[in-house]
């Protein structure tokens, strides 16, 4: 599965703080992040969060960049300052809940993935990763349900479409887990082929042709 969807991150940035150096130093910061100079981006969101540690941008930022590096207690700290900063901002908590899925921790997972869909119901990132969970606990029925919902709202979100075709697989419906295929093959290659490979293993016994 992907580890690098385990983040969402779209900067809004509207640079509506009350301090002037605050908003250089972030644009400084991401420029720096977009060219993948962790060192300076770091160093310029420290500058920041001095001259206004309520800098919300700079929080998650920092938030982002550590969890790049690895370092995903730092990340975890730094989206919680964020969270207090913008308790209704849905990508905080499905950020939150993204990384204690990957940590295995998912009653914690659960409990953001659900604070950021009840904050926006309609993103597809969100549904698809309470999906992914619930495949994690082996609960295919609901894993299909946020699937759906997630892929409805997403027609392009191929992970949406591999979890289906698992889940479907592991409640033996055939015919259900070759649409998501069929589905899944446009959109991504390697997912559709990692899909494909289990469908087979799974009707080999039964020696049907796919």
């Amino acid at each position: 599965m992907f580890k690098k969807l385990i983040i969402l991150f779209f900067f809004t940035c509207q640079f509506s703080f009350a301090k002037d150096n605050d908003v250089e130093y972030f644009t400084k910061s991401y420029q720096f992040y977009q060219k993948k100079d962790y060192k300076n981006a770091i160093f310029s969101c420290r500058k920041c969060l001095k001259v206004n540690r309520h800098n919300f941008d700079c929080n998650f930022l920092l938030a982002k960049i550590y969890w790049d590096k690895g370092k995903i207690n730092s990340s975890i700290k730094y989206l919680l300052r964020s969270k207090n900063l913008k308790p209704d901002d849905y990508r905080i908590w499905l950020s939150l809940g993204s990384i204690y899925k990957s940590k295995n921790k998912l009653k914690i997972a659960k409990e953001y993935l659900n604070k950021a869909i009840v904050l926006n119901p309609y993103s597809a990132s969100s549904l698809i990763e309470l999906a992914d969970l619930y495949l994690m606990e082996q609960n295919y029925i609901q894993a299909i349900i946020y699937a759906n919902k997630g892929v409805n709202i997403d027609i392009k979100d191929a992970f949406g479409y591999y979890i289906l075709g698992i889940a479907y697989l592991n409640i033996d419906d055939r015919e259900n887990a070759l649409s998501a295929y069929n589905k899944l093959k446009n959109l991504d290659k390697n997912l559709a082929d990692k899909l494909l490979k289990k469908i087979k293993y799974k009707n080999f016994y039964k020696k049907i042709k796919i």
